[in-house]
């Protein structure tokens, strides 16, 4: 289980809460949308579209957050022959002209694979800082309220470039 204080992007909405976890580099991020209820993770799904993840990451604000996530790895593997060879890359897998990359005649390309890796460990992933600067009348301390943002239960999370606002990656953990 990671167990992180800091401050995160940080949205709330009447039947999920959202987080924002920025890895190196500040571009690439993971958001985690838990549902409030143990059973609210298919209600989420259907809501899913590009549109929704868009202004999901427009409501965040950075505010310190307890975050206690859980350990998880998923790896996804699929060939792209078919998929190229659809989008009319076909010579490449017959006897293609690769003589560039050697003097025999028979070369092809036999396979082509893509593969993802997601994984989040004890270390989690390096949060962003930001700090503000706030001019105002004196008067009693305001207490800062901390929520805790506690993964035990079935949720979504997606990767996403924050340049672009492509989604790189979506996926459900169903089983902690």
């Amino acid at each position: 289980m990671m167990h992180k204080k800091d401050r995160f992007g940080y949205a709330e909405r009447d039947s999920f809460t959202l987080l924002h976890l920025p890895y190196v580099g500040k571009n690439i991020a993971m958001m985690v949308l838990l549902p409030r209820f143990m059973d609210g993770l298919s209600s989420l799904e259907k809501q899913l579209t590009t549109k929704f993840l868009e202004e999901l990451r427009k409501e965040m604000r950075p505010i310190k957050v307890n975050v206690s996530l859980p350990k998880f790895k998923i790896e996804y593997t699929k060939s792209l022959v078919g998929t190229l060879q659809d989008l009319g890359m076909r010579s490449a897998f017959e006897a293609a002209d690769l003589g560039g990359m050697s003097c025999s005649q028979d070369l092809y390309v036999s396979d082509v694979f893509h593969k993802a890796v997601v994984e989040v460990n004890e270390e989690g992933s390096e949060a962003a800082a930001a700090t503000a600067v706030m001019v105002g009348l004196r008067c009693m301390p305001i207490r800062e309220v901390v929520p805790d943002f506690v993964v035990d239960h079935p949720f979504l999370f997606a990767i996403v470039d924050m340049k672009s606002n492509a989604t790189l990656f979506l996926g459900r953990i169903s089983e902690l």
